[in-house]
């Protein structure tokens, strides 16, 4: 496949589609993924973002999904005290409903998060991913995002040229960053998946149209 596009799941425990969007528009999407998908072209790859999780669900099964997570950290400690026994298992996930393919944004840039002072890793170099160091109280390491903080080590896609970008949108009111939520979402059917799942740019540029359409 040259040049794909992709899906990619957000939401569930940290965002609703509407809380996702709004942060990425302030503050950029920026996405760990384990490695470089193949195929993938910095300033022209697509990333179609899916969620099953709207605000009002969300926080519906919040409260119930934090009393499930005690009542397991509850029995899980009386279980090692005790050493006895099968230890109890609860069932904490997040509940499931209608996924929607909400929004995109166009890859511009892969980092790599690194120590002061290191470098890319050479096959990283290879291709043409930068890195950003961490250096205490620098941007995206004091969990400016619901989902945390950027990891040492760690390899992200972002919507933004670099990091520098997405800490100047974080920082001011009156720009935004280049990620475009649909006016019409596109029901999607397909199985839940981790990390990036290609799909041609046809493909894509017929969910462009689909989405942004004046009318569904």
């Amino acid at each position: 496949m040259v040049n794909p596009d992709y899906l990619m799941w957000v939401g569930g425990r940290w965002y609703s589609r509407e809380t996702w969007m709004e942060e990425a528009q302030k503050k950029g999407a920026c996405r760990r993924i384990p490695g470089v998908p193949s195929g993938i072209v910095v300033g022209s790859s697509k990333v179609f973002v899916i969620s099953d999780m709207d605000t009002e669900t969300r926080i519906k099964h919040m409260a119930e999904f934090k009393r499930l997570e005690r009542i397991r950290y509850i029995l899980a400690r009386e279980f090692d005290s005790r050493r006895t026994g099968i230890a109890p298992k609860i069932n904490a996930k997040w509940p499931r409903s209608n996924p929607l393919i909400f929004g995109y944004f166009t890859v511009k840039s892969i980092i790599y998060v690194t120590a002061p002072g290191e470098d890319v890793p050479k096959r990283l170099q290879e291709l043409g991913i930068t890195k950003y160091e961490y250096q205490e109280g620098k941007f995206g390491f004091n969990d400016e995002r619901e989902c945390g903080s950027l990891k040492i080590g760690g390899l992200y896609v972002l919507s933004e040229e670099d990091m520098e970008k997405v800490k100047g949108l974080a920082e001011s009111s009156e720009i935004s960053g280049n990620v475009f939520p649909f006016k019409n979402p596109i029901p999607y059917s397909g199985n839940r998946f981790r990390g990036f799942q290609s799909v041609t740019q046809e493909v894509g540029e017929g969910l462009v149209r689909r989405g942004l359409a004046r009318y569904g």
